[in-house]
């Protein structure tokens, strides 16, 4: 004969409610929706043209175009300090000529805070020049991937920034704004 014992009862649903509170817990904790602001000063080295065909031109963007090697240092939330790298694509929209306006793009842009973990991103704008002489940059970037705390990350928003192109490497900075999901 089964017995019944409502204290047994009562502890056992009771474990299982915590179970699955913390399960649905750790999945809204997975996908929850945070500012990511960072700024940072960059150095570009460009090389025109772009050594291994893998930046062309395009009916839209027919003049030359460049790679640009991107290397510098920043502070963000909520990844804190960061080292921002990137290899971007820059082309020009004067037909045989390197010059401004421009069209960026990368696939590949890396920040990695101190403890290691990186975000990984691609983005895409334009390079317009200010009447100082200043490339002034607009565009979006959308977060790729993740390790660390960033596993499995996702989230976009807004790219701006100014450079010095005058010398080179051309020297700035660069702002990200936007969301992160994690």
């Amino acid at each position: 004969m089964l017995h019944f014992d409502a204290r047994r009862s009562l502890t056992v649903y009771a474990l299982c409610a915590a179970v699955l509170a913390s399960g649905v817990a750790d999945a809204v904790a997975k996908d929850t929706l945070e500012p990511l602001v960072g700024t940072a000063q960059i150095t570009e080295t460009l090389v025109v043209p772009s050594p291994d065909g893998a930046c062309q031109a395009s009916a839209e963007h027919p003049g030359l175009t460049a790679t640009g090697k991107i290397m510098g240092q920043g502070l963000g939330t909520p990844i804190g300090g960061f080292a921002i790298t990137s290899i971007d694509c820059i082309r020009s929209d004067i037909p045989g000529q390197f010059t401004p306006p421009f069209a960026f793009s990368s696939s590949t842009l890396t920040l990695t805070a101190r403890n290691g973990d990186q975000l990984v991103a691609s983005y895409s704008g334009t390079g317009t020049l200010s009447p100082l002489g200043l490339l002034i940059l607009k565009g979006s970037f959308k977060i790729t991937s993740g390790t660390g705390a960033f596993h499995g990350a996702g989230g976009s928003g807004t790219l701006s920034g100014v450079e010095n192109v005058v010398t080179q490497p051309a020297s700035g900075f660069v702002t990200l704004s936007g969301q992160i999901t994690r």
